[in-house]
């Protein structure tokens, strides 16, 4: 290309790393030429690149802060920068990510929540890179705890009669650290019934240690009961039990104080209802009719 005979400046854009040699030549319009080389060691456009937990211990379904700071080495030269990542190990998602995308980030220091959706062991790498393709990799081991627990309930009897109130025993326990775990219980039964009042499949919440719940039967038959609780990690115990319901019972008698009256004479009749088991303080009624003869009760 043609340039004036003065000094001209001109640009060499490397587009790889490592040693560059330049050869230039100059020729005049008489065919008189010079050569001239030029070495370059090009270098990569270095970032700095920090992934750091703000917890090398997590807990289950609950955001964890992972903090990064991505700063140039000397002039960036205007670069811009993305990152992506991958859960190797574990389950779990960065907020505002996909895994495997690239997203575009900003320079300086920011945070990201990670949300691990299983226990144990948790391995993510994280990648960045600038537009000069400059790129620098990053790993986070973490560790996630599911806050666990024992839970039990035990009927003070295992048989009753419909709409009598049965204690229920329960005991709920952390394993460890519950790290300030809420409850919530629910039951179903193959019964018509009710737990304190609550009917089935409703949530309603309990507390740890040692409690009692009435169970209600409001019909007869083998009431198998489950009941559930889970506390706000997401770990779920489960109590069964069953209770047999009967209907109130009762003996009745009547005998007649003289069994040969005389017609048109009264005889007292003696009758006697006995509850059999609990007393339910219910209304009992009589009806009578004549078998054979005539008279009135």
């Amino acid at each position: 290309f043609a340039v004036s005979s003065n000094s001209g400046t001109f640009e060499f854009k490397p587009t790889n790393q490592g040693q560059h040699q330049v050869g230039i030549s100059a020729r005049s319009i008489f065919g008189v030429t010079y050569t001239t080389s030029l070495n370059v060691n090009v270098d990569i456009q270095k970032f700095d690149f920090v992934a750091s937990p703000s917890s090398s211990a997590g807990v289950i379904n609950t955001n964890l802060p992972i903090n990064f700071t991505l700063s140039p080495v000397g002039n960036d030269n205007g670069q811009t920068y993305q990152m992506r990542y991958i859960v190797e190990n574990g389950s779990g998602s960065i907020e505002g990510m996909t895994a495997g995308t690239w997203f575009v980030v900003d320079k300086g220091s920011f945070a990201k929540n990670y949300l691990p959706t299983t226990p144990g062991a948790h391995k993510i790498t994280f990648y960045a890179k600038n537009t000069a393709g400059t790129e620098i990799t990053k790993t986070v081991d973490l560790n996630i705890n599911q806050p666990d627990f024992n839970f039990s309930g035990v009927p003070v009897k295992t048989s009753s009669v419909i709409n009598e109130e049965i204690d229920v025993n329960f005991n709920l326990e952390s394993i460890g650290d519950d790290l300030g775990s809420t409850y919530q219980m629910s039951y179903t039964s193959t019964g018509l019934s009710t737990l304190d009042g609550q009917q089935q499949n409703i949530l309603f919440p309990v507390t740890k240690g040692n409690f009692t719940l009435k169970y209600k039967a409001l019909a007869v038959g083998n009431h198998a009961v489950t009941v559930k609780v889970k506390n706000k990690f997401g770990v779920e115990k489960t109590a069964t039990f069953s209770i047999n319901v009967s209907n109130y019972d009762f003996s009745f008698s009547a005998v007649a104080n003289n069994i040969s009256p005389i017609i048109n004479s009264a005889t007292p009749v003696s009758m006697n209802i006995t509850p059999i088991g609990i007393d339910p303080n219910v209304d009992y009624f009589i009806k009578y009719e004549i078998l054979a003869g005539q008279g009135v009760l």
